[in-house]
């Protein structure tokens, strides 16, 4: 499944963001630092693309609610330490928090193959090419 392939990529690191595909000339330069999904001016990144994308925030609330409700906190030390928990959990890590782990893997990859076809549309649509 896509979700599966590209939770490997992540976790492989070979996972094509933004800032690398305007780099190798993929996709516009100016998208270097820009989320093609939701045109933030963010430098997109795994925990970008799972937790904060708001062009993806209606399949966060389907698959993964949890993260929706814990991003909307202030952003404190404990915060940003139980977003990297969360985010190390669904990521198939070691975690240090009380989040259950039971199918989180498995609603993450549901969430990716619902959002990584999305956004490869988006990338093709940018300049007419590729899909990483």
């Amino acid at each position: 499944s896509i979700g599966l392939t590209t939770l490997m990529k992540i976790r492989l690191g070979t996972m094509y963001y933004t800032s690398q595909m305007a780099a190798r000339g993929y996709i516009p330069r100016e998208h270097r630092n820009t989320c093609i999904c939701c045109k933030e001016a963010v430098v997109e990144d795994a925990e970008h693309l799972i937790m904060d994308c708001k062009a993806f925030m209606n399949e966060r609330e389907l698959v993964i609610p949890f993260v929706n409700e814990r991003s909307v906190e202030a952003e404190t030390a404990e915060t940003v330490g139980r977003r990297l928990d969360i985010l190390s959990n669904l990521l198939g890590g070691e975690r240090q928090s009380s989040l259950s782990r039971n199918n989180h893997v498995l609603d993450l990859i549901k969430y990716l193959a619902r959002i990584i076809p999305k956004r490869a549309a988006l990338i093709a649509a940018c300049n007419g090419t590729g899909s990483n």
